[in-house]
């Protein structure tokens, strides 16, 4: 039986400790209507996990599905997550990007 995992999203305080993963990647804007790829991998996620303690996501999105016009203000939440993230998996979408396209100076 799945567990559900304790689901962090940007601007919300980082747990200390336990394990946890941060779903890194692209991250839809409002101007760009399309689906995000973080709820099929948290579902994943808590399908595979088989812990001794519950798992932390941290994700870059905002709570409740809003979108922003721009993530500028998440980007110190996401870089202080990287630290306390045991994995940082890539959406599948960021390996297929064509060559270019990535913002310079952004890890994806």
């Amino acid at each position: 039986m799945p567990v559900t995992p304790y689901l962090v999203y940007a601007r919300e305080p980082i747990p200390a400790s336990g394990p946890s993963v941060l779903l890194a990647g692209p991250t839809p804007r409002a101007d760009q209507p399309a689906p995000s790829w973080r709820p099929d991998a948290i579902g994943e996620l808590a399908a595979q996990w088989a812990g001794p303690q519950r798992l932390t996501v941290l994700s870059p999105e905002s709570r409740g599905g809003v979108r922003a016009a721009d993530y500028d203000d998440r980007v110190d939440w996401e870089t202080d997550a990287r630290p306390h993230a045991d994995a940082t998996p890539r959406s599948p979408s960021s390996q297929r990007r064509p060559p270019g396209s990535r913002r310079p100076g952004l890890r994806y």
